[in-house]
């Protein structure tokens, strides 16, 4: 990871266009080497290009909309490409507690606007196990611990999925800093198709074959070439 804490080279200074990539754990390259990623094989097909990879595993559309406004100055792209994944990025979406107890930030809807809710986000046990591993050692201690976990944590939290609403705010967002925006769904999602056929928003299903049949059926190396072929017929870039 780079010093940003991304999967990714260290990117400096501007010195060619950029393309940022964001997503969960498909973008960021579960169960494949970093080399092995579409972002990867874009980079070498694509030499004026320069390819951000800002996956983060676990992340649904609502943090990935956050995270884009946090580096989005840094990055400055030209172009903005969002892969969602239509597994899990509802429910990520839907919720403030995900994957076994970690808290994150959400979105709900009111009067047509966002809101974002949910913070600060209050800190899972891990959070504690990592920073303080002397106090796990005594087996009453990690009893308390866990006992307070449970009866002090916040309640989860289901909202009305807001999914179309981020994805139109973040095609707003990168519009406006004159940046193009383009989605891939991977797998199908017949719901966000009809929505992004409405809005004018280029966008291609990312259905390849070629996955890993357990832990989360992430692309395979095949898949991921297939994947920047898709991308690349999609943004309609050159081949080197």
């Amino acid at each position: 990871h780079n010093s940003r804490g991304f999967r990714d080279k260290e990117h400096g200074p501007k010195s060619k266009r950029r393309i940022a990539v964001l997503g969960d754990s498909y973008v960021w390259g579960y169960d494949v080497k970093r080399s092995d990623r579409f972002t990867e094989v874009l980079g070498k097909r694509l030499p004026t290009w320069e390819i951000f990879n800002l996956g983060v595993s676990g992340y649904g559309t609502d943090q990935e909309f956050m995270l884009l406004q946090r580096e989005y100055e840094r990055v400055t792209p030209d172009i903005v490409v969002l892969i969602f994944s239509s597994q899990n990025d509802r429910k990520d979406n839907s919720t403030n507690v995900r994957y076994g107890g970690y808290y994150k930030p959400y979105f709900s809807e009111k009067d047509g606007q966002l809101h974002l809710r949910g913070l600060p986000v209050p800190k899972y046990m891990n959070f504690f196990y990592a920073r303080n591993r002397f106090l796990f050692e005594s087996w009453l201690m990690r009893g308390l611990l866990f006992l307070y976990d449970r009866t002090s944590r916040p309640k989860a939290v289901r909202v009305p999925d807001p999914s179309e609403s981020l994805v139109a705010a973040i095609q707003t967002f990168v519009t406006s800093r004159g940046a193009a925006f383009a989605v891939g769904i991977q797998g199908k999602d017949p719901r966000l198709a009809a929505f992004l056929k409405e809005q004018g928003i280029d966008f291609v299903e990312l259905t390849t074959p070629h996955i890993f049949p357990k832990h989360g059926r992430h692309w395979t190396p095949e898949g991921h070439r297939a994947v920047a072929d898709e991308l690349q017929n999609l943004l309609k870039l050159e081949k080197k």
